[in-house]
């Protein structure tokens, strides 16, 4: 397991182009806008929200793009 601790504590080992970095961004804050109308239209339905789960978002987007293209 060392070799994967290793491979994520590699400064720069993760940097995105920044175009990339705004596409991220822009689907989390939908997501997230998406969740605060839901809050206000149907305050007193149960519903589960984004709490922890924020970079869930962008990770099942990235994978739904990729298996399209292959």
């Amino acid at each position: 397991m060392d070799w994967l601790r290793h491979k994520f504590e590699i400064p720069g080992a993760w940097e995105l182009p920044a175009d990339h970095r705004k596409w991220i961004w822009t689907n989390v804050m939908k997501a997230v806008m998406f969740e605060a109308f839901l809050a206000k239209k149907y305050g007193t339905e149960k519903r589960f929200g984004l709490e922890g789960c924020e970079s869930f978002i962008p990770c099942m987007n990235q994978c739904c793009e990729t298996s399209t293209e292959n």
